[in-house]
């Protein structure tokens, strides 16, 4: 019964599901701040006491940009970022598992270790031969992916508690066996039927009607009879695929779009980095920080530490008060110009890979930090974009014919022209539509002009 209940009222229950989770929102998370240039410590939005931090987001729309740069093969540019709103995409996600673990803990659900492990061991894409590879395939697969131990782990809680509340949902719908057996009928049961077959084509020689028999069948049902008025539109078709073959680019054109629009091609420089940060209090009344003097001996301290030897990444654990990056050793993943504070910017880009900063102060508090790698501003090369921009150049003229076209063919209709005849200008030909009456529709197509009718 709750099975056809549910099936029944689908549409509702998917609308009922979408009010939920806005109310989630509306109620965890209430206020999102700009995800413009700041400390990667800076709380973006605050889920329920749970923040989100921009160290947080930055690595996760790193990971996200990633994996639309190997699908899109180099042809990632500005405008295709744009269009898939991949930082709107990075934030709903960060606040859905936000949401997740809110109501995880408010009905008491956890994943411990050892259901991790036993998921691990059972997943198709780490079996070999019907045997579980092993963690240091695993590790080895994480690190040509970019992602730590810690990271994955995470997300795979994220993953079984998601799959917890969705048993809870799923589990309070039962099947009777009756209905169960009824959709395995309705679905596979098949019946046998027995008939005899009167072929009316054996009688019909012998029989005979009369004109006055079919006069009497008319006039007695004629408006079954009755044929509506109907249209035929005369029309002109004038696309971009139909005039495509008209239009055509040379190398040298792509050569020299390619050299005026570089900016397209750019993929801009990064550097990836760690840090460990100290807060100051923004304020006598702020509840998080030090005083500046506190703060900046704190800072020294771990600087010392890090000096000395110790292992950045655990020093970031025990040390940083950046709640978004410190669990996953002080790593913030890659970034270019304009996503931090101008003073942590020009101190990460003025680094090596490997190095390490002296204190870096800025409005958050002190900074220690230490770059990983650095990816050179690159352009894609020619070659690799060169069928890219034939085709939008291609495109482009297809589309200013299609419209000079247009234009010519109203021109010689306002004239007085015929169709016929000012499609013959052009270059195209008039097509006719079958038959309609009113309460049909005209001929579909990407562009049209100057059409007639006749009436039949």
């Amino acid at each position: 019964m709750a099975l056809g209940f549910m099936r029944r009222h689908r549409w509702w229950l998917n609308w009922f599901l979408v009010l939920i989770i806005a109310a989630f929102i509306l109620l965890y998370v209430p206020a999102f701040l700009k995800t413009d240039a700041g400390a990667p410590g800076e709380v973006l939005a605050d889920v329920g006491g749970m923040p989100i931090t921009r160290g947080e987001f930055t690595q996760a729309y790193q990971r996200q940009r990633q994996m639309y740069e190997q699908m899109y093969q180099g042809r990632l540019d500005p405008a295709v970022l744009r269009s898939l709103g991949l930082e709107q995409r990075t934030l709903d996600g960060l606040v859905s598992q936000r949401l997740v673990a809110l109501e995880a803990r408010r009905l008491g659900l956890r994943v411990d270790d050892e259901t991790v492990a036993r998921r691990l061991a059972t997943m198709p894409e780490f079996q070999q031969n019907g045997r579980f590879i092993g963690a240091g395939e695993i590790r080895r697969w994480l690190d040509m992916r970019g992602v730590t131990v810690e990271q994955f782990e995470e997300e795979m809680r994220q993953r079984l508690l998601a799959e917890q509340l969705e048993a809870l949902v799923t589990d309070g719908v039962s099947v009777t066996p009756a209905e169960a057996e009824q959709e395995f009928r309705r679905r596979n049961e098949q019946i046998k039927i027995e008939y005899a077959l009167a072929d009316a084509a054996k009688f019909r020689d012998g029989q005979t009607v009369t004109d006055d028999e079919v006069k009497g069948r008319f006039d007695s049902a004629k408006e079954t009879y009755r044929i509506p008025e109907r249209r035929i539109v005369s029309y002109v078709l004038a696309d971009e695929a139909g005039l495509a073959s008209r239009v055509s680019v040379t190398d040298r054109e792509i050569e020299a779009y390619y050299q005026g629009h570089r900016d397209e091609f750019k993929r801009e420089e990064e550097t990836c980095a760690s840090h460990i940060l100290v807060k100051v209090k923004q304020g006598p009344d702020a509840k998080e920080g030090h005083a500046d003097d506190e703060a900046k001996k704190i800072a020294q301290g771990l600087l010392d530490q890090v000096k000395a030897g110790k292992d950045f990444a655990e020093v970031a654990k025990t040390g940083s008060e950046d709640q978004g990056s410190a669990a996953q050793g002080g790593s913030l993943g890659c970034f270019g110009h304009g996503r931090m504070v101008p003073d942590f910017e020009n101190a990460a880009f003025s680094l090596k890979a490997g190095e390490t900063s002296d204190l870096v102060k800025s409005p958050f508090g002190y900074h220690i930090i230490r770059v990983t790698e650095r990816k050179d501003e690159t352009v894609a090369p020619l070659e690799q974009v060169k069928p890219r921009i034939r085709q939008t150049i291609l495109t482009d003229r297809a589309r200013t014919l299609v419209d000079e076209k247009l234009r010519a063919l109203s021109e010689s209709v306002r004239r007085r022209k015929s169709l016929d005849e000012a499609a013959r200008e052009e270059g195209l030909s008039v097509q006719k539509s079958a038959p309609s009456s009113a309460a049909s529709r005209s001929p579909r197509s990407p562009r049209r002009c100057c059409w007639r009718g006749s009436s039949s």
